[in-house]
């Protein structure tokens, strides 16, 4: 029942009604907005992936790879005084990390090139934003200020978010219309075109809303997943490389393939089931 009781338990102490349906709005435009800087950044940086190759330098690679494996090891943690015994494999984490480095590299040409600075006045209100959310925000600042490494990941961020206004300023953008669910889940994302796409936009163009598959419209769900591996007739079968492409026959997906969906925790499990099988079958 919506009663001052009921109110005065979500923090609204006065205003009854009125004021905790203005705080709902806010939080939930705070939450919209932070969803599309959040997936235009991504974005962005996709796109940066998808329009560079180079050669990368091997080390910094290798550096990457290591990072993401001790930031999934930290998912297994075990109880104190016990060392970590799973041994993690590099391939599993290469495409990722190789998409990182690539993008750190080109987003700080970028920077260079165009001489992107932050202005100690800058650091001060992000860090101010950032400590907000705590209850003793004056900690909060101090510790980032007592800590070199954070605070150069946050003066990062910044310049990150420079170039993301310096490139959304000189590219098309394409603006998509969406409820406030599809924001938040990702669904409204528009696809990235680069060049060379003219014929895949012209004939999503010409396919219109009503003649779109059912796989397709039902994979709007996944945001955030990624295909693991197909179902064909109920069977799974894994790939070699984990991300398996879908049959077609003249361009029209099988009616009796599906695809299996799932998160980045799940890929790893099954990619660590499948390479043990590929060494055991090595082994014989």
């Amino acid at each position: 029942e919506l009663n001052e009781d009921f109110f005065k338990k979500l923090g609204v102490e006065e205003g009854g009604q009125d004021k905790f349906m203005e705080e709902l709005r806010n939080n939930m435009q705070k939450e919209l907005d932070s969803s599309i800087t959040n997936q235009t950044k991504q974005q962005v940086m996709d796109s940066l992936a998808e329009m560079h190759e180079f050669a990368l330098p091997s080390d910094v690679v290798q550096r990457e790879i290591q990072a993401l494996k001790e930031q999934m090891l930290g998912q297994f943690q075990q109880p104190p005084g016990n060392p970590q015994k799973i041994d993690l494999p590099d391939d599993l984490f290469r495409d990722q990390a190789e998409k990182r480095v690539k993008v750190g590299l080109v987003v700080n040409e970028i920077i260079s090139a165009r001489e992107i600075k932050v202005e100690e006045i800058d650091l001060e209100s992000k860090l101010a934003e950032m400590a907000s959310v705590y209850g003793e925000p004056e900690q909060v600042i101090s510790w980032y200020k007592n800590n070199p490494d954070q605070m150069r990941g946050v003066e990062m961020g910044l310049l990150e978010d420079r170039v993301i206004d310096l490139i959304l300023e000189e590219a098309k953008v394409e603006q998509v219309e969406a409820a406030y669910n599809e924001v938040l889940s990702g669904a409204a994302l528009a696809p990235f075109r680069g060049e060379g796409n003219e014929d895949t936009e012209k004939q999503d163009i010409e396919m219109g809303e009503e003649e779109k598959s059912e796989e397709e419209t039902d994979q709007t769900e996944f945001i955030g997943c990624r295909p693991v591996a197909p179902l064909v007739n109920g069977a799974q079968s894994v790939a070699s490389d984990a991300v398996p492409t879908q049959p077609e026959q003249n361009g029209v997906m099988h009616s009796h393939c599906k695809i299996f969906y799932g998160n980045e925790s799940l890929f790893v499990l099954l990619r660590l089931h499948q390479i043990l099988l590929e060494r055991m079958k090595s082994a014989r």
